[in-house]
């Protein structure tokens, strides 16, 4: 009897705060589709090639950045934002 009224009451919390989960499910999937966004963007600015007439750390492409020790904060924190993103998308299955 006692386990049916603790079952019901644990319930009944969890409906009462449904609609505060709800919005912050949400919000965590407008961030994550934030991040997603801006990793496309940088994505699709990393060149491929080198560019010869640039400086070797001012020229941001592909092969530069492999050979660089530490990356960049923006790309550090962009690799974090991935890895993240893909925590989250691991755990919610």
């Amino acid at each position: 009897m006692f386990a049916m009224f603790l079952q019901h009451s644990v319930a009944a919390l969890y409906l009462q705060r449904l609609p505060e989960y709800q919005v912050a499910r949400e919000r965590a999937v407008y961030k994550t589709v934030a991040i997603v966004a801006d990793t496309k963007r940088v994505v699709r600015t990393i060149k491929l090639s080198h560019d010869s007439e640039a400086d070797g750390d001012a020229c941001g492409c592909l092969q530069c950045l492999r050979t660089k020790q530490k990356p960049p904060k923006d790309i550090e924190d962009l690799l974090g934002a991935v890895i993240m993103i893909r925590e989250f998308i691991i755990s919610y299955r």
